[in-house]
């Protein structure tokens, strides 16, 4: 430790206190640890920097391990750098942070109340330790610079040789670099500073290699810019590539936040149309359960009820055995004013039904211009203004006989094609057999199909094996 107090609870250190005086307090055992307040002794000698030790083995974490030569001495090297370059700050070895219960090796503490905490870390600690710390400052709202001893620091080789353009990345290196954009190891014998700065990037870099020029200058040079070391070139240098990489940093928060938002009401409408579907689906599951002919007539005119009519005695159609396949709901159904029990009867008729060969085709564009003939003789009717659009129930439609195999869509990307596969259907007396084909179609293939249950799926496989 660098920090010990007296016995009036005064904090001394080797550089602030003459190295006589500490002797004597430690020879008259006046000497405290600032953490457990146990007796300490006074170090120091040619070979050895000055610092304090617990006199007995503590339970103590302020010196849980031994501080190298190294450590001591970049602890010192940073104070008094930071002592001559900003005059009006307080700096203290080992400053303890209550919030966290970390204990900075160097803390300058500004006039403006900004903490700001140095770490001189020597030892190859894993970068994702390093990461914790990091937070912990962060919670706290100090902001740290982390400075790496120069034994920590390795040149890499190509072909055998030193490259110095080559440099080892441990664990504690990479991750630096990668969350501060830079990353300084100090030479404590040469008092200089080895940084490397991601705007100074210029050749590759991987998990255990960064190939780049590096920076050297004195420490006593050395200048802050927010978590960066470096001299007022680099500084100039790294500040306009720092304030562009926040622009987009920024850019991409507010489309990320916007994302989030345009996700949230996404979301929020998914579950409008899920109750949507749901309220459709019973709608639709108590129409079909109180199905009638009679009542589907009383929504036509005159002319479709008779087109209607002409068709029902065609096919010998009544209540009991009325195809479901003729009661399917679209999501496109709003489209066509006339009741959709008539317009599928009716494309089945006309298009479907006992054709000379079942593999002839449909071509879908025909079946919209019948369908506009019809209108204008008044025996079907759509919305004046989805004179375009209407055509959208019929596509969606044969996408459901598709799934009854008894048209084929000719082509993935276009359904304008298709081939007849069943020219008639069979004669089936079950109602509730044709309940569950009507309902299964209509929401089968929907966004929210887990509706259908198991027995309506159970039904409608019986009904395709007809």
């Amino acid at each position: 430790m660098f920090v010990a107090v007296n016995h009036i609870n005064e904090k001394v250190n080797p550089i602030d206190t003459t190295e006589e005086l500490l002797r004597y307090q430690s020879k008259n055992k006046q000497l405290f640890c600032p953490e457990c307040k146990g007796q300490v002794r006074f170090a120091s000698g040619e070979q050895v920097t000055a610092h304090f030790k617990h006199v007995n083995k503590q339970d103590c974490s302020y010196d849980w391990e031994p501080e190298t030569e190294e450590h001591l001495r970049g602890k010192i090297l940073i104070r008094n750098w930071l002592v001559k370059q900003y005059p009006k700050a307080q700096v203290e070895f080992e400053y303890k942070i209550s919030e966290t219960n970390q204990r900075a090796d160097v803390m300058a503490i500004f006039p403006t109340g900004e903490k700001i905490a140095f770490e001189m870390q020597c030892s190859r600690i894993p970068g994702s330790v390093w990461k914790e710390r990091h937070n912990l400052y962060r919670s706290a709202n100090i902001r740290d610079i982390w400075i790496i001893g120069q034994s920590v620091h390795r040149y890499g080789k190509t072909g055998g040789q030193v490259d110095k353009q080559k440099h080892q990345l441990v664990s504690l290196v990479a991750a630096i670099y990668e969350e501060m954009d830079s990353v300084f190891f100090l030479d404590t014998v040469n008092e200089t500073i080895k940084g490397f700065y991601k705007h100074n990037f210029k050749y590759w870099h991987s998990e255990t290699i960064l190939c780049s020029d590096e920076e050297n200058f004195d420490l006593i040079e050395a200048k802050i810019f927010k978590r960066v070391i470096s001299t007022d070139e680099i500084r100039d240098d790294f500040k306009k590539w720092y304030i562009e990489k926040r622009k987009n940093e920024l850019r991409e928060e507010q489309l990320a936040e916007e994302e989030k938002r345009n996700e949230t009401i996404r979301r929020e409408r998914e579950k409008e149309r899920a109750l949507i579907y749901k309220k459709r689906r019973n709608e639709y599951l108590t129409k079909l359960n109180h199905f009638q002919l009679d009542g589907t007539q009383r929504n036509m005119s005159k002319k479709e009820t008779a087109l209607f009519e002409q068709l029902l005695d065609k096919h010998q159609y009544d209540d009991s055995n009325f195809p479901g396949v003729f009661n399917v709901f679209t999501a496109y159904n709003h489209l066509i004013s006339t009741p959709h029990c008539l317009w599928q009867l009716w494309i089945y008729d006309q298009f479907i039904y006992q054709k000379i060969k079942t593999n002839d085709k449909i071509w879908l564009p025909n079946i919209q211009k019948r369908l506009q003939q019809l209108a204008r003789k008044g025996k079907f009717r759509y919305k004046r203004s989805e004179d375009e659009h209407f055509i959208f129930a019929v596509y969606e439609y044969f996408k459901k006989l598709n799934h009854l195999d008894i048209v084929r869509q000719l082509s993935f990307y276009n359904g304008k094609y298709q081939q007849i596969i069943t020219n008639q259907l069979p004669l089936n007396e079950n109602q509730e057999l044709n309940k569950c084909v009507a309902y299964y179609l209509s929401f089968f293939d929907l966004e929210f199909s887990d509706a259908v249950d198991p027995y309506i799926r159970s039904q409608f496989k019986l009904y395709k094996a007809l």
